[in-house]
């Protein structure tokens, strides 16, 4: 069994028929043409299928949104955690209180060094009070950007609610219809690529001893809606067991 790749085939057929002639001095062999890349697509999570974007035979750009699940609540979820992460108010309030009362510690410290005016039991509770103050203030710091991470990892989640292309290519097979539940993994949709296929075909085993990794100069003629095509590939791989059904 050798694969040979082929550029640009006109046809989008995943499975068909190709004569590759000249390969080895073997003559005409027979085999079936595959699309490079051949891709199914699933949800990371479960959810009831809100929309789907495209049809059977659309061609999409990769990164095009597909399918997507019901996310209203997990679009609530986003915007209330983005609304938890954006008040600031009481963070700014304790940042102006320490503020103030390191202003007020200062200017008792230079009194009690001074004169005296203030006794140093006074300025110890002022130190106190300062000390809380600055740790409240790292924790609220720290809750801030604990609060930012978890809109982060909401907005993410919410994005695993649709599917994207991850290739540029054709759609060829849409699963579930507008309403039906889907489970983390099953197969949702199929997408494939044919500006680079190859060709998997067997070969007599007198043959094999005559090829090479790599052979290029293969002639590969191939039925297209058009007519027949003709291109040129190579061996890609030369499999080290025969077909498994003889």
């Amino acid at each position: 069994m050798i694969t040979a790749p082929i550029r640009r085939m006109l046809s989008w057929v995943a499975a068909m028929a190709a004569a590759l002639p000249c390969l080895g001095g073997i003559g005409e062999t027979t085999g079936i043409v595959y699309p490079l890349h051949d891709v199914s697509l699933s949800f990371p999570v479960d959810g009831r299928v809100m929309s789907i974007l495209v049809q059977e035979g659309d061609q999409v750009r990769k990164g095009q949104v597909l399918m997507v699940l019901d996310d209203h609540l997990q679009t609530l979820e986003v915007e209330r955690r983005k609304l938890i992460w954006e008040d600031t108010s009481q963070l700014h309030v304790t940042q102006e209180n320490l503020q103030l009362l390191e202003e007020v510690v200062a200017v008792k410290q230079k009194l009690y060094e001074a004169s005296k005016s203030v006794s140093q039991a006074e300025l110890k509770h002022h130190r106190m009070q300062l000390n809380k103050l600055r740790g409240e203030c790292r924790m609220l710091e720290a809750a801030e950007r604990t609060e930012k991470i978890q809109y982060e990892i909401s907005r993410q989640v919410l994005s695993s609610y649709s599917v994207t292309a991850p290739i540029s290519g054709v759609v060829v097979e849409v699963m579930p219809e507008a309403g039906e539940w889907v489970r983390t993994g099953e197969p949702v949709l199929r997408v494939i690529d044919t500006s680079v296929c190859f060709m998997e075909l067997n070969v007599e085993m007198s043959a094999v001893g005559g090829m090479t990794r790599r052979q290029t100069g293969l002639s590969i003629v191939a039925p297209a809606r058009t007519g027949e095509v003709t291109r040129a590939g190579r061996v890609g791989y030369i499999s080290p067991i025969v077909d498994d059904g003889s």
